[in-house]
């Protein structure tokens, strides 16, 4: 738009609104860059654990950001990944979940 003096790009929607464009430097940090979180990885998962199930037994720990398990072919290769939102949150799963039985196996999870 003309006329105006500030740092904003502007463009125009098809019913002429001003559709407002943040630059990169005046996004949040976390809008900035999205961060993975704090990462815990899991071992020795039983092959029938898919991630909702991953993700439904270590929703308690805290906010989870994402949850994956390794598959090859639709099967688990008995790992996964779980992104939490804090350390804190990840240092507690870590602290209660490592050698606890997942399942009927003793699953490993270390903070990554």
């Amino acid at each position: 738009m003309q006329g105006r003096n500030d740092s904003r790009d502007y463009e125009t929607r098809d019913n002429h609104r001003p559709l407002i464009i943040k630059r990169r430097d005046e996004m949040t940090p976390e809008r900035r860059s999205p961060s993975p979180g704090f990462k815990i990885q899991i071992e020795n998962l039983p092959t029938s654990v898919d991630s909702y199930q991953l993700r439904k037994a270590f929703k308690d720990f805290g906010r989870v950001k994402y949850c994956k398990v390794d598959e090859e072919q639709g099967k688990s290769k008995g790992r996964g990944i779980i992104g939490f939102e804090t350390k804190e949150s990840a240092s507690a799963a870590v602290k209660t979940m490592d050698k606890a039985k997942f399942n009927g196996n003793e699953v490993r999870v270390t903070l990554e």
